[in-house]
């Protein structure tokens, strides 16, 4: 059977289409996946940032308060004065204006006289640092653990009358709290989980349709250089049967000492979904462009190949007398 030229032609302009269409789109879904793997690498490192940042800000703000409310002359006096019922209805004013979750007031021997977010009273809290510190005349914050509100940023200042310490108030806001990584989630768009040492005291993860509170992290090349060795620690990890895009770094107190981890992550299937999304328009305009190109080279193809067939033709007719 004989094949006409246009024929192959056009199959030979097919193919050439066909092939270079494919190799078109795996090269572009091979880079594009490799530039979304580092722009997602590098948006968690920012994001590490942008949380570190929020934390030396709830730092630099509990410390200012905390100097504001020791100053308070109506809190001095109803220490002096022994009047409990009027400090705590002025704590608990001061916790809603600064939006602290705890504020806690102790005698200059670190017994507690009141909490606002806790009943509990009369245990000494001497054990957290920003105290002992405010004992000795100092205001600090930090981040670290505590008796009623575990893990939290708190700041302490003495009380002082008549250059005596006679008191110490102690405010924060925890952040192994739900309000914190759920505030966190919302501006960042990420997973976000915190850490006391290897378990899970606060996160937006999920477990059988519970946050995953209490669990603990098995994976210990994660543990091994972010609660052993300080460093950072990127993966793709799969968590709850999802996929992540993660990261963890140390939680550290002010002294440098690791508390547990940050974790934030990034649901591998945005990730996934953005690069289908991609590559099927790429599909649809590489389709298009075959399909222009195709008929194109079809009509190039017969105007290349009618003048052959007309000199075949003619060759034809005068061969034949």
């Amino acid at each position: 059977m004989k094949v006409s030229i246009l024929y192959k032609i056009v199959v030979l302009l097919s193919c050439s289409i066909i092939i270079t269409g494919i190799t078109i789109f795996l090269t572009a879904t091979y880079f594009m996946k490799e530039g979304f793997e580092d722009v997602s690498v590098t948006n968690l490192h920012n994001m590490e940032k942008i949380i570190s940042a929020e934390i030396a800000g709830m730092h630099k703000k509990y410390l200012e308060q905390a100097q504001f409310i020791s100053e308070s002359e109506k809190l001095i006096n109803a220490i002096e004065n022994n009047d409990v019922e009027f400090a705590r209805t002025f704590l608990t004013q001061q916790m809603q204006r600064t939006q602290a979750q705890f504020i806690t007031l102790a005698d200059a021997s670190g017994k507690v006289i009141l909490r606002t977010h806790s009943k509990k009273k009369d245990d000494h809290i001497t054990n957290q640092r920003v105290v002992q510190l405010a004992q000795r005349g100092e205001t600090t914050v930090n981040t670290e653990h505590g008796t009623a509100v575990k893990l939290s940023v708190r700041s302490a200042a003495p009380i002082v009358s008549n250059k005596k310490i006679i008191a110490i108030v102690v405010l924060g806001e925890a952040i192994d709290s739900n309000r914190f990584v759920d505030e966190t989630k919302k501006k960042t768009g990420l997973e976000v989980t915190v850490f006391d040492q290897d378990t899970r005291v606060s996160t937006t993860l999920v477990e059988n349709g519970r946050r995953a509170i209490g669990t603990k992290l098995t994976n210990q090349k994660v543990l091994d250089t972010v609660l052993h060795g300080g460093s950072s620690y990127e993966s793709d990890s799969v968590l709850f049967n999802k996929k992540y895009k993660t990261l963890y770094w140390p939680l550290r107190d002010n002294q440098g000492k690791t508390l547990g981890m940050w974790f934030i992550g990034l649901d591998y299937s945005t990730i996934s979904n953005t690069i289908s999304n991609i590559a099927y328009t790429c599909i649809i305009a590489v389709l298009a462009i075959a399909v222009v190109l195709s008929v194109v080279g079809i009509l190039l193809a017969r105007a290349m190949t009618s003048p052959l067939r007309k000199s075949v033709q003619f060759a034809s007719v005068v061969s034949q007398g």
